[in-house]
């Protein structure tokens, strides 16, 4: 039996809730969550405000991991979206445009498993308002139906309740709420009330469990608390 960790963290661009920018944290989080796949929220890459640094690059040095990038909006002399950290080979990747006043992205990797097999991991952002983010929602399900055939986990900030009619959407689409620690809230970090960040799965083959859902407890570094998960492969 093959354990992989599963993290979801809207990292707000390094900003913690002390206001200062610091990756390091961000990076020391990860590493010590044992994560082999990693899906990011909102990532700067050359902005103003980060001082041109590019996050991805800078995250995927300090942890030693692979990386992926989905491109949102153009901001302050750079861009912003979401990205994917990865200790398994990406064996490709595709982005998809979501719709919204603030545009977002969806990410999708295949990677691949030791000893064969592949799975897709896929990481989202979306809208702050119900009906677009309800819009993206479907054209999200239909990017990915329309990829090959492949066991696929989808995570992210969902700006969603699990009582809203956007994590409906998904259930009603095939997509599970992986099992645990579902309903805890992970947001604000430091004294979390609500529940929108999330890792759903659908297609997982017979011989793959994603269990064991829970909150994280770093509470400092970013305004969202990271959701991890393990997905099991016999």
């Amino acid at each position: 039996m093959n354990t992989y960790r599963i993290m979801t963290y809207n990292i707000r661009h390094g900003q913690g809730l002390d206001g200062k920018v610091d990756l390091a944290r961000i990076a020391d989080r990860i590493a010590a969550s044992g994560a082999d796949l990693v899906g990011l929220q909102e990532l700067d890459r050359g902005t103003a405000r980060v001082a041109g640094v590019d996050q991805v690059a800078e995250l995927a040095e300090r942890t030693g991991m692979r990386a992926a990038f989905s491109k949102s909006i153009d901001l302050r002399g750079g861009v912003y979206g979401n990205a994917i950290l990865s200790r398994l080979p990406i064996l490709a990747e595709r982005c998809c445009a979501l719709p919204g006043k603030e545009p977002r992205s969806t990410l999708a990797c295949e990677v691949g498993l030791p000893g064969g097999g592949e799975l897709r991991f896929a990481v989202t952002h979306l809208d702050l308002v119900a009906e677009p983010r309800l819009e993206s929602a479907q054209v999200l399900d239909d990017f990915l139906a329309g990829l090959r055939p492949l066991p696929t986990i989808l995570c992210g900030d969902f700006n969603a309740s699990p009582e809203s009619r956007t994590l409906l959407a998904f259930t009603q689409n095939g997509w599970a709420v992986c099992p645990g620690d579902q309903l805890s809230a992970s947001y604000p970090a430091d004294e979390p009330e609500i529940r929108i960040d999330y890792i759903l799965s659908r297609g997982l083959a017979s011989h793959m469990v994603l269990a064991d859902a829970c909150v994280g407890d770093e509470a400092l570094a970013s305004d969202h608390r990271p959701v991890m998960a393990s997905l099991l492969v016999s």
